[in-house]
């Protein structure tokens, strides 16, 4: 689980605005992230190791008028400043918060080298690429080159991504966005700004620009459905988008994902037969649950959680 934010705003937002703003977004990202940070201030990028917020960078992050972050938690790659997001490709630069389930299968079909799963994104736009051949779930920002100023973002189906801007719907004065929709209402009540959200849609192509928020209805930026491969099967995150593991609602895919390759037994069983659900951690007798192996994994699930998990 990473985290991306950042904001455009217009000279009138002072100074102590975006200070404030930025502070609070970089922070609420750093729970998100921890081992790398990548900033971009005004085109200018930066990169360093452990938390934003308490890096050489932090002060300075108010001083711009255009400012891109990212906050990562590796998954995919070694910690290095050079694995840290933002990633320089030629005439694009970008990050994204999610995982590339199909990157090796990238590295081998295009002879590339990537060592982290988020580069072929930016690399597939560079080269204009379909994004149908990526296998993945999450949320982008990048810009081109050419128009430093110009950010777009989009969202996979399981992306997390929230844009509001600065202002009223008829007068909209810049533009703020995170992963969570929290940080940036907090962000902007510290501040002391109005802001008002933006309905983000799966696959649409947003981008800021001159301190407000377009789309562009020709483009398809969606994604395939994100495969987890698990003992030689397929594994459909698509299908378990909502899936409440073992009563923790905010369960994350890193952390279910460490859960998955454990290739723990299913239920947990006493001497008495008594065996818990996955589903929703309740006690069941034997005769009260069915065994289910589907997509790579064995779930052992009462008659209530059964038909939530059928393929």
């Amino acid at each position: 689980m990473c985290g991306i934010f950042g904001y455009n705003l217009p000279d009138t937002v002072s100074v102590e605005k975006r200070a404030i703003l930025a502070a609070i977004l970089a922070s609420k990202m750093d729970a998100r992230g921890g081992d790398s940070w990548g900033i971009v201030r005004d085109g200018e990028v930066a990169k360093g190791l452990g938390r934003l917020s308490k890096s050489n960078q932090a002060m300075k992050l108010g001083r711009a008028r255009i400012l891109l972050g990212h906050t990562r938690s590796a998954t995919t790659g070694s910690v290095t400043v050079e694995n840290a997001h933002p990633f320089v490709n030629g005439k694009i630069t970008g990050a994204h918060n999610g995982i590339i389930s199909n990157h090796a299968a990238l590295n081998t079909k295009y002879n590339r080298k990537c060592e982290v799963d988020s580069e072929h994104i930016f690399i597939h736009l560079r080269d204009g690429l379909p994004l149908s051949e990526i296998e993945g779930y999450g949320a982008v920002w990048y810009f081109m080159h050419s128009q430093r100023d110009k950010v777009y973002m989009f969202r996979s189906e399981g992306g997390d991504l929230s844009i509001y801007g600065i202002g009223t719907h008829k007068n909209p004065r810049g533009v703020v966005f995170a992963s969570t929709e929290t940080s940036v209402t907090d962000a902007l009540s510290l501040a002391g700004l109005e802001g008002f959200p933006y309905e983000i849609k799966a696959g649409v192509l947003y981008y800021i620009d001159q301190n407000q928020l377009f789309y562009d209805p020709k483009a398809d930026m969606k994604f395939s459905p994100a495969i987890r491969h698990i003992t030689g099967d397929s594994f459909d995150w698509t299908k378990y988008d909502n899936y409440n593991y073992k009563g923790y609602a905010n369960y994350t895919r890193t952390e279910w994902e460490k859960e998955l390759d454990k290739g723990e037994s299913t239920g947990d069983d006493d001497d008495e037969g008594i065996v818990l659900c996955d589903g929703c951690d309740e006690e069941m007798l034997p005769g009260d649950y069915k065994s289910v192996q589907e997509h790579g994994y064995n779930w052992t699930l009462c008659k209530k959680c059964e038909h939530t998990y059928d393929a």
